[in-house]
């Protein structure tokens, strides 16, 4: 996520949160629950059934006015992707039904992914709120806030193996 503030941390380090909520960073009354996503070749395939199924979790602090926000974001998101994806093949194949298979299924993935062009768009220029992405042994934490990632960074520094630029000028501002 270009937009958004990341902060890496070995996979088995368990991390510390502020006490803040990731949405809106006041007080956090209460807790999530998050899948992780991967970023590890062949595990990408089996995302949307690890969706339902367990995966590894991530639990993080936010507020009750903002946990619907925060799911209601995540899952718009993610079957929105899906239900497009899916509507765009649908409508495409049948004008291509004349064309050699290969070719029509060649041409509708390459609408497909014209289509999903505005997506990746929304997920670069207004990211989600918090977001973790595994990626062998490390885990990105991803925040749409650069303050609350600065706080985490700074909570977690005995074990940060990365930050982003953004996140380096935040944390030498603020004491």
């Amino acid at each position: 996520m270009a937009y958004s503030s990341e902060v890496t941390l070995p996979a088995d380090v368990e991390p510390c949160f502020p006490d803040g909520c990731v949405v809106c960073e006041s007080d956090a009354d209460s807790t999530a629950t998050i899948r992780q996503h991967s970023a590890n070749g062949w595990l990408t395939y089996f995302t949307p059934i690890l969706i339902f199924f367990s995966w590894k979790k991530t639990h993080f602090p936010i507020c009750r006015g903002c946990k619907l926000r925060f799911f209601v974001q995540r899952r718009v998101r993610q079957f929105g992707t899906i239900v497009l994806l899916a509507a765009v093949v649908f409508v495409a194949m049948p004008y291509f039904k004349d064309w050699d298979r290969t070719t029509a299924k060649l041409a509708v993935l390459g609408i497909a992914c014209l289509a999903l062009v505005p997506n990746v768009a929304i997920e670069v220029w207004w990211p989600r709120f918090f977001e973790v992405t595994a990626s062998g042994k490390r885990k990105t934490y991803e925040f749409a806030s650069p303050s609350y990632a600065a706080q985490f960074a700074v909570l977690n520094s005995r074990d940060v193996l990365e930050t982003d630029g953004l996140l380096i000028e935040v944390t030498e501002r603020d004491p």
